[in-house]
């Protein structure tokens, strides 16, 4: 978008003329996009296609361990411990957990992994989901929504008008919105209740916005330790991983802490290291 207007605002103004010059169709068209029920509909229609193909899922316990033995030259067996006492032998391994639960996993392998994966930061957030009677926020809610300024000090990081962005999210006489706290620096909150926290938020809204209502419906989600944090040299530790890993053929790490955060960075990797592991049984090198 930069690249072919300029500027990310110029092509975000491009994109609004395009979205909202008549089409054959009367619906409103917007320039966010996500699926329609959730992004809860991306896992299950994975867990759908894992299951249509024969693939066994294990879900409800934890990885308790990570065992190595030899299986034949230059070849590995991994034994994963479960919490249930169970263990899983795979030929390859494929570890998509944060890299700090990673870290706990390979260190008996590779200490210097392990040290390298813990030290990727991670931060904490949390949204808060408020529904409104659209009469009572008249005038309060315009645009998509806002992104507050650091140097205001405010405790509201973020809030997006969600029914406004994706209409279908609430009915027409409901307005949603999400806030969010927290974030690298600003994690002292996330230590209020729930209650204290929704306080905190309302509070915020109705000094930045004049939103005074109650609302009728609220739900707090706490994502802790749920953001990597790319600090400088980052993608030289991740050579330095890749480097002490590289005795363990078959044994991939994947996820949000390596090379994106997004959704397609994350779709993008987890698809390279499937092909790495597909290279691997067959007998190829990385």
């Amino acid at each position: 978008m930069e690249q072919q207007c300029g500027s990310v605002i110029r092509g975000m103004m491009t994109t609004r003329k395009s979205v909202s010059s008549p089409t054959h169709s009367n619906q409103k068209r917007t320039m966010f996009v996500s699926l329609k029920n959730g992004l809860s509909d991306l896992v299950a229609a994975l867990v759908h296609r894992l299951t249509d193909q024969g693939v066994t899922l294990k879900g409800g316990c934890a990885v308790d361990a990570l065992r190595v033995r030899s299986h034949q030259l230059g070849r590995w067996m991994y034994d994963v411990i479960l919490t249930d006492a169970s263990a899983l032998s795979v030929d390859s391994l494929v570890l998509a957990t944060p890299a700090y639960v990673s870290a706990e996993l390979v260190r008996p392998l590779t200490p210097t992994a392990g040290r390298l994966l813990e030290i990727i930061p991670y931060a904490s957030t949390a949204t808060i989901a408020m529904a409104y009677p659209r009469a009572a926020v008249s005038g309060a809610a315009e645009g998509f929504g806002f992104v507050v300024p650091r140097a205001e000090g405010r405790d509201l990081i973020a809030a997006t008008w969600t029914s406004l962005k994706w209409p279908h999210r609430a009915p027409p006489d409901q307005l949603l919105v999400r806030c969010y706290v927290g974030g690298v620096g600003r994690e002292a909150i996330l230590q209020l209740d729930d209650q204290a926290l929704v306080a905190r938020v309302r509070a915020e809204l109705a000094s930045m916005c004049g939103v005074t209502a109650a609302p009728w419906f609220v739900e707090v989600n706490r994502w802790m330790r749920a953001m990597p944090q790319y600090t400088l040299g980052h993608l030289e530790r991740l050579n330095q991983i890749e480097a002490a890993l590289s005795r363990y053929g078959g044994l991939i790490l994947t996820g949000a802490g390596y090379r994106g955060v997004g959704i397609p960075d994350c779709i993008r990797d987890g698809a390279v290291a499937a092909e790495r592991v597909m290279r691997y049984l067959s007998g190829e090198r990385s």
